[in-house]
């Protein structure tokens, strides 16, 4: 094997509140890994957190492995703010390997079944590696994906908090069991979600981005959460939730000056319980994972 390659992916949002595990969305913020085969070199374990170097020698077979490679990476994705770092680390690892191995052992396909699994849920993987809003299925094994639209003029305010939420703990905050009823407003609200992105009704937003089954758990764990919804909401955002499992804020608010004042908002909301943020404006991301 040799050459080198460019595999650039995007940041996620997943649930958009009731959506959990179901839901993601691509954001306008990048990973990007350059990789090159060496035809000589040590080849080093790789840190324990290394995720784009530890996938990339996890996708391929034993046989099929270069000597050793070079891997530069930049990245804009605040790392565990539930952004999907992690699925954009290990995607731009596994479709580097896969290219550069000439796609004999992955498809793209393949690729982004593996990420999933190597991830535990495809809610970020999938929309990091096609783009857009993506509502994803695991079906033995394999990620079955639909597209969904997204009005155009909707835009994305994120504020990201000064503190970190790593996603095994978030997930530990999740009961084992949940009320019937919660679980069926859930589906209902993933629905009427869905519905309205679909059809404009965007003032509906935020009734349909209510959540019952992982917020209200995780937001003991996320101090000034509640708040930075709530100053979302009064700046004029149709809706706010919790960007994955956190620490990051997602709001849908209309493009323009609106934008920025919701993230501004939100910040203004972390620094009156004393959290420093950082307010972000971003948009949809369209395409999904580039290699090159």
């Amino acid at each position: 094997m040799k050459g080198r390659v460019r595999v650039s992916v995007p940041a996620t949002t997943s649930n958009l509140g009731p959506g959990f595990d179901v839901l993601g969305m691509a954001l306008s913020l990048r990973m990007t890994a350059v990789v090159e085969a060496l035809p000589e070199g040590p080849r080093t374990p790789p840190a324990k957190d290394d995720l784009v170097s530890r996938s990339f020698w996890l996708a391929l077979p034993p046989a099929r492995r270069p000597a050793a490679v070079r891997i530069a990476v930049a990245s804009e994705i605040p790392p565990a703010r539930g952004l999907g770092s992690s699925a954009a680390a290990r995607l731009c690892g596994v479709l580097a390997a896969a290219a550069l191995d000439g796609w004999k052992t992955h498809s793209f396909d393949d690729a982004v079944a593996l990420v999933a699994a190597l991830e535990g849920h495809p809610d970020n993987t999938v929309p990091a590696a096609y783009g857009g809003l993506r509502s994803v299925l695991m079906d033995r094994g394999v990620p079955l994906h639909a597209a969904w639209p997204v009005p155009k003029g909707l835009a994305v305010a994120l504020c990201v908090p000064g503190y970190e939420a790593a996603t095994p703990k978030m997930r530990a905050a999740l009961p084992k069991n949940v009320p019937l009823h919660d679980a069926a407003a859930n589906a209902a609200r993933v629905a009427h979600l869905l519905a309205c992105l679909k059809d404009g009704r965007l003032g509906e937003l935020r009734a349909a981005m209510a959540d019952a089954l992982h917020q209200p758990y995780r937001a003991k764990h996320l101090p000034g959460f509640r708040e930075a919804v709530s100053a979302a909401e009064k700046a004029g955002a149709y809706g706010a939730a919790l960007s994955g499992s956190g620490s990051t804020v997602l709001a849908f608010c209309p493009a323009g000056r609106a934008q920025s004042r919701v993230a501004a908002a939100m910040a203004r909301a972390y620094a009156r319980r004393g959290i420093a943020s950082r307010p972000l404006c971003v948009s949809v991301d369209p395409k999904g994972a580039l290699v090159s």
